[in-house]
């Protein structure tokens, strides 16, 4: 008999390595809610060229240069060069010239990508703006999958593991999935306890005051709405792109 497939959640990018799912043939969901892996569903939705991931503010310079436009911000500020704020708004309300060519980079949420592609056979992005979506990938995979949280700077984040829960809800009840480690269940039980008012329970999260207090609170705020989007963008080689 073919065994189930394992679901496991790393609650910080640091603690992937110390995983409990075996070798690089698994599947890797990076999770930055507030706001990274929010904007760039919402930019793979909706441009027609890959997104360059640099985390090199110096390159990332160097790519504007070439003509890029950056989206950029370091703890929550956007970076002075940057065309626009890491805000998945301007993308979703097709604010933006979208055949041009768009390098992203941010706190948290553009390691995350590099640590787990560095392991991971594949590695897509997920939030709550495309939750369905990233659950029906997952499901249709098949595959032992790594829930990678970015955190906050190598810390905790209450509104990433809330949907690490959520993800690992929807994907034990539509499928045949086993749960591995303790965070996992943690996650889960922790969803399970705050679903009913999940947006409430961010809007108390360390990093949606910090936002608010940066002028950020409305790009925050649309990060937390279920299933604007239908596209699951995958990071390969770095860049993201959608999944077709």
């Amino acid at each position: 008999m073919q065994e189930k497939p394992t679901l496991e959640v790393c609650l910080t990018p640091q603690l992937y390595a110390k995983r409990n799912t075996i070798g690089d043939e698994h599947l890797a969901v990076v999770i930055d809610v507030l706001r990274a892996t929010s904007t760039l569903s919402a930019m793979a939705s909706r441009l027609t060229q890959p997104i360059k991931i640099e985390q090199n503010l110096d390159k990332l310079q160097a790519l504007k240069a070439q003509g890029y436009k950056i989206v950029s911000e370091r703890e929550g500020c956007t970076t002075d060069f940057a065309d626009y704020a890491n805000d998945p708004i301007l993308f979703l309300d097709n604010q933006v010239d979208t055949d041009a060519h768009f390098a992203f980079s941010s706190t948290n949420g553009g390691n995350a990508l590099y640590i787990a592609a560095a392991d991971a056979r594949e590695v897509v992005l997920g939030a709550f703006l495309n939750w369905d979506a990233v659950v029906n990938y997952v499901k249709n995979r098949n595959l032992d999958t790594v829930i990678m949280c970015s955190g906050f700077k190598g810390n905790f984040s209450l509104e990433d593991t809330l949907f690490a829960g959520a993800l690992c809800d929807k994907i034990i009840n539509e499928s045949d999935f086993s749960l591995l480690s303790d965070s996992t269940v943690a996650a889960l039980t922790i969803w399970q306890s705050l679903q009913k008012n999940y947006v409430k329970s961010i809007q108390q999260s360390e990093h949606y005051h910090r936002l608010q207090k940066l002028g950020m609170g409305e790009s925050a705020f649309q990060c937390l709405f279920a299933n604007k989007i239908n596209t699951v963008a995958q990071f390969k080689d770095g860049y993201c792109s959608p999944i077709k």
